[in-house]
């Protein structure tokens, strides 16, 4: 039997690049099994484990040299893994990305996907005495990770709202503003501070 060659390739369909190749032990003759340096099981294995998810493999285990190298000639096709943090279930470098041997990078931990936006009113009465109303609003957002190359890409914070606030009225005095209206607050707004005065 003559003696054949074959090759494998592992492929990021994503970027379209080439992870890997490998081939045969150059041991192997026509009608034999195909074997390679290294077991594709464990190849691919160890990609998934780097975050990748298999997409097509079309090589078989049982397959057997042909007289065309061209037919002995193989592709494996990875996409990147993503995996979605959300509020609730925040995420540390310490964690590990499930289905792999990756930990989580930095930026879906609990300050990442939640905040709190204030606004601070304060009522200052005509004798001084100043009294604080906080009107907090949390804000959340989600996050997907591309499990093998940690790139973050964050979903839009969600909204609130302030409520309005009528300033408390004291005879003979006009206050200014004479009410703080309602605002709707959104991943963009700001702490605020508002002085009421006599």
């Amino acid at each position: 039997a003559n003696a054949q060659k074959a090759g494998i390739k592992y492929i990021d369909d994503d970027t379209k690049e080439t992870l890997s190749t490998d081939t045969d032990n150059g041991k192997g003759k026509f009608g034999q099994p195909i074997t390679f340096r290294t077991d594709p099981a464990k190849t691919i294995k160890d990609y998934e484990d780097q975050g990748y998810k298999l997409v097509t493999n079309n090589f078989k285990t049982t397959d057997t040299y042909q007289a065309d190298n061209n037919k002995n000639q193989f592709e494996v096709h990875f996409m990147h893994g993503t995996t979605d943090v959300t509020p609730d279930k925040p995420k540390t470098p310490s964690d590990i990305i499930p289905g792999t041997t990756k930990h989580y990078p930095s930026g879906v931990d609990k300050d990442d996907l939640n905040k709190t936006v204030t606004r601070t009113i304060n009522v200052i009465s005509p004798d001084g005495k100043t009294t604080t109303i906080k009107q907090p609003v949390t804000l959340q957002r989600s996050a997907t990770v591309d499990d093998v190359t940690g790139q973050i890409t964050y979903k839009a914070w969600n909204t609130g709202k302030w409520e309005e606030y009528d300033t408390p009225q004291i005879s003979g005095y006009t206050p200014s503003p004479a009410k703080v209206s309602a605002t709707t607050v959104d991943g963009n707004t700001q702490d605020q501070t508002v002085n009421i005065t006599y």
